[in-house]
């Protein structure tokens, strides 16, 4: 694809920098592109540097946008110190309506796998990890992309009601531990997520 000298490997964001943002005709947001700091790797190891690339992504490219701190398959030119991500990455992909309606199902069933006990029960007090849990499963349900002009109504209303449910069974069990807080690393990368996903939908919820 990008011709003679260039090597496979891995790249990890270090920063980024927002360039342009782009709309459809009505306003909604339909892309952006942002600069990003790699640090690479080829496949064999014989080449390491730190260098810029840009990339293009939002719903009409089908594509996610790079996230600080991720590691991705890069495309390297050695000699002129240029990187590219590579494509084929799925995790630069974004999802279809067919691969969100999976990630819920899967959401769904890690909350349903948990093995009952008294503590669930009325009255009873939920275990630190009961909680965790539940507060996982929502946060996968929150990071499926629903975007304007994509998802189509029914499944808008799905993901809604399944993220409403989630949302219910957590608020239950805090209720009987309100002192309790979800780590505040996985808070903060949750946050991260939930921003750059607030961009590619193109509203808010």
């Amino acid at each position: 694809m990008f011709g003679r000298g260039w090597v496979p490997g891995t790249g990890t964001v270090v920063t980024e920098r927002e360039l342009s943002v782009s709309s459809n005709g009505y306003g909604v947001y339909a892309g952006e592109k942002d600069e990003f700091l790699v640090d690479v790797v080829s496949d064999d190891g014989q080449v390491r540097f730190r260098g810029r690339t840009r990339f293009k992504s939002g719903p009409a490219r089908g594509t996610m946008t790079p996230q600080i701190g991720q590691t991705y398959r890069v495309l390297i030119d050695p000699k002129k110190q240029r990187i590219q991500f590579d494509d084929s990455d799925p995790k630069l992909h974004r999802p279809t309506a067919k691969e969100g309606r999976k990630l819920e199902q899967e959401a769904f069933d890690r909350v349903a796998a948990v093995t009952p006990d008294p503590a669930d029960m009325p009255g009873g007090v939920p275990t630190d990890e009961q909680l965790l849990t539940a507060w996982r499963a929502l946060i996968a349900q929150e990071q499926i992309p629903v975007v304007r002009g994509q998802t189509t109504p029914a499944d808008a209303r799905a993901w809604t009601a399944a993220r409403n449910g989630l949302k219910g069974n957590l608020d239950s069990l805090r209720g009987l531990r309100p002192d309790w807080q979800p780590p505040a690393d996985e808070v903060a990368e949750a946050d991260r997520k939930a921003a750059e996903l607030s961009r590619s939908r193109g509203f808010s919820r």
